[in-house]
């Protein structure tokens, strides 16, 4: 004999939070960031959401501050505009101001811009925690900028996976 358990929500004690869905958003870079620095961390800020679905992402911070505790699946995809073939860029999220972890660093050639994608799990503690992504990236050992004249090519988005 087996059984199936169906529900559509699971409630907080009070009523108060569906624990099966949490914070999701996803925002993209709509707007010019030159002359980075290069080889040194750079704050990348994202303009324009894409969604978000408890309020969670301020773009005038280009942070994501979750208002539930839990698990979150956290990506940053850059992308640099480049010149040369030793264009490079690495995607680095922060955690409440210091460097929380790095992606693999990617580089450019006649062909096509230097991206890098990084996806981490982050514990959150739902008041307090935030996450910003950063770069480091260079343009043939110079100043950078980041390509920005479609919604794909530099993005940061997070989704809730589970509680603490």
């Amino acid at each position: 004999m087996s059984s199936i358990l169906k529900v559509d929500t699971i409630q907080t004690s009070d009523g108060s939070r569906n624990l099966l869905s949490g914070p999701t958003f996803k925002a993209y870079k709509s707007a010019a960031q030159t002359n980075n620095t290069a080889n040194g961390s750079v704050k990348v800020r994202f303009e324009t959401k894409v969604w978000d679905s408890d309020s969670c992402y301020d773009t005038s911070t280009s942070r994501f501050t979750p208002n539930l505790a839990g698990y979150y699946l956290v990506t940053s995809q850059l992308e640099i505009a480049h010149t040369g073939t030793g264009d490079r860029v690495m995607a680095v999220l922060w955690k409440n101001g210091v460097t929380y972890a790095e992606s693999a660093g990617s580089h450019g050639d006649s062909a096509f811009y230097p991206s890098s994608r990084g996806t981490w799990i982050v514990p959150m503690n739902g008041t307090t925690d935030y996450v910003e992504a950063y770069s480091y990236g260079t343009n043939s050992g110079g100043n950078y900028n980041f390509a920005y004249n479609t919604v794909y090519r530099c993005t940061f988005e997070g989704v809730w996976m589970r509680p603490l």
